[in-house]
C-alpha cells in the first residue's frame, strides 16, 4: 500500500464513527408512522431502508432493484439503489445507477446528494481528479451542518489520499470548526492524534495561510483543555510566527504557562518578551491585564488592584480595559461592608461598562437583603429597573420576595407575581416563586399551556394546504414522504431548503419532530425549545406536545430503576440529563466527562467500586444503563444532607469541596440568597438551569397524573 494510500485509509477509520454518528445516530427513532393520505406505503422500501442502516446492503438491493417506477419516490430509490450499491462496493455499477438519475427539481436526491455520492464513488475507484470536481460541485449545493461535515471529511479525505498537505490541513481545521468535537465521543482524540502525527509533520509552514490554520488548530486544542498539546506545538513552531500571529502565539504561550501548566518562570520571560512587541492597543491591554494575574498569583504583597487601575487607565476605551475595572472593583468590595461598597462603586462607575455596574448593584442589593436592611434593598431594586427594557422575572422575584421577609406581602403584589409567571413562566425565578406558593388563585405554569395534543400528521396536513409556492409544496410533499418510509435525514434537509416559505411555528414543529424520529433527540430538544420561546413571545399557549418536546424523558426505563434505587424523584434525574448532555449519550464534555450524565472519569472510577460494577471501562459511561445509575447514586450523596435539591446541584457541579467553602463564606440559612452568590457563575448558571428544568418536568409529571398518564 502507497503511503498517500495508508493515509486515506487511516483517515477513512479515523472520523468514520463520527460521521456514522451525525448520519445514523444509534439512539433509538420510535415508531414509523404512515399516511394513505400522502402517499401509497411501500411496506418492502421501508424495510429496504432499515436493512441499509444495518449495512444489509444485499437485502436492500434485492427490494430497491425491483421497486416499480410508478410507485412513490422512485427516483430517490435509485439513488437509494447506488447507495447500496456502493456498501457493497460495486463501485462501478453504482455510478451506471447515479448517472441514470435526474437530480433536484422537488423530486429524488438532492444536487448535494447526488454529487456527493458521485463523489464517494470516484474516490473509491481511485479517480481522485473527477472526485475532486465532483466535490466543487457538491460543496454549491451544501444545505445544511451535516451536508457541510460529510463534504469536509471527504474532501480530507481525498487531500490526504493526494498528498496535499496543506489542503488537508485546512479542511481539517475547517472540519473541526463545523463539528461540534463535544459530541464526537472520543473520535476527537483520534482526530488530533491524525493532526499532529500525519498532516502537521509534512508541512513546513512556509506560507502564511499554513501557519494561521496552524494557530486555529492551536485554539481549538486550547477549548478543549490539550494544553500540552498546544504548548508543544506553539514552540516548536515559535520562530516561524510573523506578524499578529506572533503577538497571539506569545500571548498563548505566556497564558498556558502562567496558569494552566504551573510554568512561572517561562510564561514572566514570555510575558516581558511579548510587551516588548509593537502590540496594537486592545492585544496590550490584555497582555498587561493577564500579567497583572499572573504576577498575582506568584509575587508576595503585589499590588493587584493598582495594576489594574493603572490598565484601565491606559487603555480605558478597550474591552480588557473595563474588564481590568471591573476586576479592581470585585477586588476592592471583597471585604468591605455595605456603605464602603456603595462608595467604591460610585468611584468606579465611570470605568465600568454598563453591564458591570449593573451586576455591581445586584451585589449591593443581595448585601442589604441579606444585612435586612430592606428599604436600601427595594432602592436598589429600583435603580437595577433602569438597565432593562423589560423588567425580567429577577427583579419580580425579588422585590416579593422582600415583601414576604417583611410580613408585607399584599394582593397586589401576589398579583404581580402572577403576572410575570404567566409573561416568562419557566423562568428560574417564575418557577421557584410558584414553588413557594406566591400564586394566588392556585396558580400554576401548565395552565399557561395549551392542554391538547398536536398529532404530526395533522401538522404535515396543515401544513401542506397552507399558502405555499408550487416548488416548495412538492418539495415539502416530497420530504413528507422520505419521512413516512423512515428517510429521515434527506427529509430534514429539505425542510431546510423550504424555511422560508413556512411560518416558524411550522418550520420549529416539523423540525422538533422529525429530528426526534431521527433519534437526534439534542437537535429536537433545541427545536422545540424555541418553539415554546415563541409561542410565549407571541402571548399564546403551546400545546403540551411542544412542552414534552422541550422537556423530553428519554431513557425512562433506566431513570426509573435509577430513582428507585438511590431514592430521588425521577423528574430531577431528567433536568440533570437534560442540562448535562440534552439526551445525547455521546456526550464529551472538554474535561472529559462523558455521557448522560456527565461524569469525569475518576468520579467514575471510584463510583464503580461503590456500586460493585465489575471490570468498569471509561467506555461504560456512554452506556445509559451504566450512566444512569451513576450520575443518580453521586447526586443521591451529595443531596442527601441537605433538605433543599439545589445545595446538592451546586455540589455535583462545583465539588463537594467549594459547596463546604462557600457554606462557611455564605450559609445555607436562605438557599435563594446562597444560589445568587455562588462565586463561580458556571456552577451558579448550572443551579439554577436544573432547577428550573426539575419544577418543569414536576409540572409535567401532575398533569400526566391528572390526565391519567
Amino acid at each position: 500500500m502507497k503511503r498517500g494510500d495508508y493515509k486515506g485509509l487511516l483517515l477513512i477509520l479515523l472520523l468514520s464513527a463520527s460521521v456514522l454518528f451525525l448520519s445514523y445516530p444509534y439512539l433509538p427513532s420510535g415508531p414509523i408512522t404512515h399516511s394513505a393520505e400522502y402517499t401509497n406505503v411501500s411496506n418492502e422500501l421501508v424495510g429496504a431502508v432499515e436493512a441499509m442502516k444495518e449495512e444489509n446492503y444485499s437485502a436492500a438491493l434485492e427490494v430497491l432493484s425491483d421497486y416499480p417506477e410508478d410507485k412513490p419516490l422512485s427516483s430517490y430509490v435509485r439513488y437509494l439503489q447506488a447507495k447500496a450499491l456502493v456498501g457493497l462496493k460495486d463501485y462501478s455499477g453504482a455510478l451506471k445507477v447515479l448517472e441514470g438519475i435526474e437530480a433536484g427539481g422537488g423530486r429524488g436526491p438532492t444536487e448535494f446528494e447526488k454529487y456527493f455520492l458521485k463523489t464517494r464513488i470516484l474516490f473509491s475507484l481511485e479517480r481522485y481528479e473527477g472526485a475532486r470536481t465532483s466535490a466543487q460541485m457538491s460543496h454549491q449545493f451544501v444545505d445544511t451542518s451535516t451536508d457541510k461535515r460529510k463534504l469536509l471529511d471527504l474532501q480530507l479525505s481525498l487531500a490526504l489520499q493526494r498528498e496535499r498537505f496543506s489542503a488537508a490541513l485546512e479542511k481539517a481545521i475547517e472540519l473541526m470548526e463545523a463539528t461540534e468535537l463535544r459530541f464526537v465521543r472520543r473520535d476527537r482524540d483520534r482526530l488530533f492524534d491524525m493532526m499532529e502525527d500525519e498532516i502537521i509533520p509534512e508541512l513546513d509552514f512556509d506560507n502564511q495561510q499554513d501557519l494561521e490554520y496552524l494557530y486555529r488548530y492551536i485554539e481549538t486544542l486550547v477549548n478543549y483543555r490539550e494544553y500540552r498539546r498546544a504548548r508543544s506545538l506553539l514552540l516548536r513552531n515559535m520562530g516561524k510566527w510573523t506578524d499578529f500571529l506572533k503577538q497571539k502565539a506569545y500571548f498563548r504561550l505566556a497564558w498556558l504557562d502562567g496558569f494552566k501548566l504551573d510554568f512561572p518562570e517561562e510564561a514572566s520571560w514570555t510575558f516581558n518578551r511579548l510587551l516588548r512587541l509593537d502590540l496594537t492597543a486592545s492585544y496590550e491591554a490584555r497582555a498587561r491585564y493577564y500579567q497583572a494575574l499572573f504576577k498575582d498569583a506568584v509575587e508576595e504583597d503585589y499590588d493587584l488592584v493598582g495594576s489594574l487601575v493603572g490598565v484601565n487607565r491606559s487603555f480605558p476605551a478597550t474591552y480588557f480595559g473595563k474588564l481590568a475595572a471591573a476586576r479592581a472593583f470585585r477586588e476592592e468590595i471583597e471585604d468591605a461592608n455595605l456603605i464602603q461598597m456603595d462608595e467604591k462603586l460610585e468611584r468606579y462607575r465611570n470605568y465600568l461598562s454598563r453591564a458591570a455596574v449593573r451586576d455591581a448593584t445586584w451585589q449591593l442589593f443581595y448585601r442589604s437583603f441579606s444585612e435586612r436592611k430592606f428599604r436600601v434593598a427595594l432602592t436598589y431594586l429600583q435603580a437595577l429597573e433602569s438597565y432593562y427594557d423589560e423588567l425580567p422575572p429577577r427583579i419580580h422575584f425579588w422585590r416579593e420576595k422582600v415583601r414576604y421577609v417583611k410580613s408585607d406581602a399584599d394582593q397586589e403584589g401576589y398579583l404581580k407575581v402572577v403576572a410575570f409567571q404567566k409573561d416568562d413562566p419557566v423562568d428560574y425565578y417564575s418557577l421557584l416563586a410558584g414553588a413557594k406558593g406566591w400564586s394566588r388563585g392556585n396558580f400554576s405554569v401548565s395552565d399557561t399551556w395549551a392542554q391538547k395534543e398536536l398529532e404530526l400528521e395533522q401538522k404535515e396536513k396543515q401544513v401542506i394546504n397552507d399558502d405555499l409556492s408550487t416548488s416548495n409544496r412538492r418539495i415539502l410533499e416530497y420530504a413528507i414522504q422520505l419521512r413516512i418510509h423512515g428517510l429521515y435525514l434527506p427529509a430534514l434537509t429539505r425542510l431546510e431548503k423550504v424555511k422560508g416559505d413556512l411560518s416558524d411555528e411550522d418550520y420549529l414543529f416539523l423540525k422538533f419532530q422529525w429530528k426526534r424520529l431521527a433519534g437526534q433527540y439534542r437537535e429536537s430538544l433545541k427545536a422545540a425549545t424555541e418553539l415554546v420561546g415563541w409561542y410565549y413571545r407571541n402571548n399564546q399557549r403551546p400545546p403540551v406536545t411542544v412542552i414534552e418536546a422541550a422537556f423530553p424523558r428519554y431513557y425512562s426505563e433506566e431513570v426509573r430503576k435509577a430513582a428507585g434505587k438511590f431514592g430521588l424523584p425521577a423528574e430531577l434525574i431528567y433536568a440533570i440529563i437534560r442540562q448535562e448532555s440534552a439526551f445525547d449519550r455521546e456526550a464529551y464534555s472538554t474535561a472529559k466527562a462523558g455521557g448522560l450524565m456527565q461524569v469525569i472519569p475518576s468520579t467514575a472510577r471510584s463510583i464503580a467500586e461503590d456500586l460493585n460494577i465489575e471490570d468498569f471501562r471509561i467506555e461504560d459511561l456512554f452506556n445509559p444503563e451504566i450512566n444512569i445509575p451513576m450520575g443518580s447514586y453521586y447526586i443521591a450523596k451529595q443531596i442527601s444532607r441537605w433538605s433543599d435539591p439545589r445545595l446538592g446541584l451546586a455540589a455535583y457541579h462545583g465539588g463537594p469541596g467549594n459547596l463546604r467553602k462557600w457554606e462557611n463564606e455564605f450559609g445555607f440559612a436562605d438557599v435563594d440568597l446562597f444560589v445568587e452568590k455562588i462565586p463561580l457563575g458556571s456552577t451558579r448558571n448550572y443551579v439554577k438551569a436544573v432547577y428550573r428544568n426539575y419544577r418543569m418536568y414536576r409540572e409535567l409529571n401532575k398533569t400526566s397524573t391528572a390526565d391519567g398518564g
